[in-house]
């Protein structure tokens, strides 16, 4: 017949392969998770990318539309001088068509999400085509049919760096004049911008 001391010692061995069982369960789960996470995460990426692609696309068709307006002459040419100044870059057409191009270059190092909610669709598509022309890179841009509670409670620009605050309140008052609504300016918490890119990131909650 074992005696107390076998008993206690097999106890304690009993304990240890519970606590041994456990760390294993958890261990597994902790994995399980982490896989869970890098598939989201992978998910996000792709869908982002998708975004991406449609909005490069879409840019791509906006700067074939300026080349096409650049290559228009404004009048025809009556006599040589005139003619000069038609094919001179810095005629106003053409003026134009090359600061559109520097300015969308610029803003294509920006990545701008975009979010309506409760609009009228024309305004809605009056802001989409402010942001393509523009040239900001899109990753996220949807008309949503129910209120987010993530949602600003009005028409806002979220910025995540200060030194950006300017370039958000040239924003708003694009939006502003285009859609006739106000707009006002706000610096984000930083939920959902990727770490050390805040100086790149804005998003517009287009809010009635």
């Amino acid at each position: 017949m074992p005696d107390k001391q076998q008993i206690k010692k097999a106890k304690l061995q009993s304990i240890a392969m519970l606590i041994m069982l456990i760390i294993g369960i958890a261990t597994s789960l902790y994995f399980f998770l982490q896989l869970q996470t890098t598939n989201n995460e992978l998910e996000e990426t792709k869908q982002m990318l998708i975004e991406k692609d449609k909005h490069l696309e879409m840019y791509r068709d906006s700067l074939v539309q300026i080349v096409e307006e650049m290559s228009v002459d404004p009048s025809p040419p009556d006599d040589e001088h005139s003619h000069t100044e038609v094919l001179s870059p810095r005629s106003p057409i053409k003026q134009k068509s090359y600061d559109r191009i520097i300015k969308a270059s610029k803003n294509a190092h920006y990545f701008l999400g975009f979010y309506a909610f409760n609009v009228p669709p024309e305004k809605y598509e009056l802001a989409q085509k402010y942001i393509l022309n523009e040239g900001y890179t899109v990753f996220a841009d949807d008309l949503l049919e129910e209120r987010q509670s993530w949602l600003a409670t009005s028409a806002t620009i979220l910025y995540y760096d200060e030194k950006n605050s300017d370039k958000a309140k040239q924003i708003a008052d694009d939006l502003e004049a285009i859609t006739n609504q106000s707009f006002s300016t706000q610096i984000g918490a930083g939920l959902g911008v990727p770490k050390g890119l805040e100086n790149q990131y804005f998003y517009i909650h287009f809010v009635k």
